[in-house]
């Protein structure tokens, strides 16, 4: 691979424009599935290239150093369900989590009250279910998101588990043990509502990715 990397990069909103980023030494730049990579002199978009170094989703940070470079990856590009970045605009636009919920899960009905079970199980390990959620708001998100999409991310995340039982894998989604406060802060706000999503009176199947075309 060439010893740089041009980015002409299109903003997930389509509002910044074109911004055209020479990557730099130990500097991180954010990609997603509507970033233009130059690559020597191919051109791809962020998931041409994710699909072609068979990362796990579009979202990610590449950095250079010492000749070398090293990808972030955030989530998983499946496409289907909540984009976690899109999310996370409509909070920095003022939108809060149940606002965003109805958003991406359409006819479905945001419900409080619920006991909370007091593990869920991941990879066959029980976990106590705050740090579990918390764990997955760390993998999925990661503490730079804004509050609301991770509260967004917390309602959604405990309502796929309850759809499948509380027992789920790397499968369904990414888990960071050590989370950080933030996402323990949005969780238990999530956790003391009591709530989950329901569709038809049944719990919702409430799948979540890194991004997707549009919001």
């Amino acid at each position: 691979m060439c010893g740089r990397i041009d980015f002409t990069v299109i903003s997930h909103n389509r509002v910044n424009g074109n911004n055209r980023i020479l990557l730099s030494e130990g500097v991180n730049q954010l990609v997603d599935d509507f970033a233009l990579l130059a690559v020597g002199n191919k051109t791809l978009t962020g998931g041409e290239f994710r699909k072609a170094l068979k990362l796990r989703s579009a979202n990610f940070d590449v950095r250079l150093s010492d000749n070398t470079f090293v990808f972030t990856v955030r989530g998983y590009g499946h496409g289907v369900g909540m984009s976690q970045e899109g999310a996370d605009y409509l909070a920095k636009q003022g939108w809060n989590y149940a606002q965003i919920l109805a958003n991406y899960y359409y006819g479905t009905t945001l419900v409080s009250g619920e006991t909370y079970p007091e593990t869920i199980k991941y990879n066959g390990t029980a976990y106590k279910t705050r740090d579990y959620l918390a764990g997955v708001l760390e993998g999925e998100m990661g503490s730079s998101f804004h509050k609301e999409a991770l509260k967004a991310q917390a309602v959604a995340a405990y309502t796929f588990a309850k759809y499948y039982g509380y027992s789920l894998t790397t499968d369904s989604n990414a888990y960071k043990p050590n989370p950080s406060q933030v996402c323990y802060d949005a969780v238990d706000e999530v956790m003391k509502a009591g709530l989950y999503i329901t569709h038809g009176g049944q719990t919702a199947l409430t799948p979540s990715h890194s991004i997707r075309s549009g919001l």
